[in-house]
């Protein structure tokens, strides 16, 4: 057995025995298993994953990680279950940074996958839209190089030092993951996997110029060879306090023609909507949805809920960057999402 491998089953065992944090957690509250790659650090551990974000803001990483080092993984657990509701259902944060240009980032990226027993893992869909075949300058991604990955966003909310909600991904940084990207993998339709109950969330270091997207692209970040993505935490946004049959909707997302399709409203009418706290970004900058308002076209309206569509596509329009947007009802239920435009 490798020293790698010694090294991975002592963490696993030791780690196991870790006690759960405070009840009814909105973050993650276990470590399950950490199988820790090349060049992981013990100087930032594993439970450093445990509870709320400590962001560094837009320039700064937040040291508050643990190093997954190259091609390592680890699981978290959660003492409530994560569930497929409107919009996104977590967000994981990672240490982006930027120290040049605003919207450019330094990446270490990884793939999040999550599980309703901790046996049955299923992988987010990815999408890299970097440089192909070649490292990229020091810290020039942009972000939303990287959809369906953590790494490539910094981290603004810090539960220590600043009230900016963790939930929220117009300002608290981070990639926000919807489960129902997952309704049609064999593991929702043969049964092992319930997205009314996802229980644990596994993160596996991408290996720079080795691991694919979705899609086959062979992604690259700033990581380099030894690099590894540094993960600071997991928040959950849907789960059973908050996913109701009232829960306002605010849902992005990307059609096939490449069209950014907005379903916005309230399942108890449009006037339970609270517009006051409708909220909007690009690259975690806040701007008033309104003002963009013109660049979509109302496609559909159920009575409660509409669906408005880009007049053009935005994939392939040459603005690659995150847009995100969240809004609360009149009786403080809260839906947001976010979505990469690549290109």
């Amino acid at each position: 057995m490798s020293i790698v491998s010694i090294r991975s089953s002592l963490f696993t065992a030791a780690l196991l025995t870790l006690p759960s944090a405070h009840a009814a957690s909105e973050f993650a509250t276990s470590i399950v298993q950490f199988n820790p790659g090349s060049n992981a650090n013990p100087s930032f551990p594993a439970p450093n994953l445990l509870g709320g974000p400590q962001g560094g803001g837009i320039t700064n990483g937040s040291l508050d990680v643990v190093v997954l080092g190259t091609g390592g993984s680890i699981t978290v657990g959660f003492n409530v279950p994560i569930q497929d509701g409107p919009g996104a259902d977590f967000i994981a944060f990672e240490n982006g940074f930027s120290f040049a240009a605003p919207s450019d980032i330094f990446t270490e990226v990884a793939f999040a996958e999550v599980s309703s027993d901790g046996v049955n893992f299923a992988r987010m869909p990815s999408r890299f839209a970097g440089p192909p075949s070649v490292q990229p300058p020091f810290g020039t991604l942009p972000m939303g190089t990287f959809a369906g990955m953590v790494g490539g966003m910094p981290v603004v909310a810090n539960v220590l030092s600043n009230s900016i909600p963790p939930e929220d991904p117009v300002r608290a940084g981070g990639e926000a993951f919807d489960l129902a990207a997952l309704q049609a993998h064999p593991m929702v339709l043969g049964g092992q996997l319930d997205l009314q109950a996802v229980q644990f969330v596994r993160f596996v270091d991408v290996v720079e110029g080795v691991a694919s997207d979705s899609y086959g692209n062979v992604i690259y970040d700033n990581g380099g060879a030894t690099g590894s993505a540094d993960l600071d935490a997991v928040a959950v946004i849907n789960h059973p306090a908050t996913v109701t049959s009232g829960q306002p909707v605010c849902d992005l997302s990307i059609d096939a023609t490449g069209h950014l399709v907005l379903r916005l409203g309230d399942p108890n009418g449009i006037s339970d909507l609270d517009f006051s706290t409708l909220r909007a970004s690009f690259n975690l900058i806040e701007f008033s949805f309104f003002s963009v308002l013109p660049a979509f076209v109302p496609t559909g309206f159920d009575g409660n809920i509409y669906e408005f569509t880009t007049v053009g596509p935005v994939m392939g329009a040459g603005l690659t960057g995150a847009f995100a947007m969240s809004v609360s009802d009149h009786v403080g239920g809260f839906s947001a999402d976010q979505v990469m435009v690549q290109g």
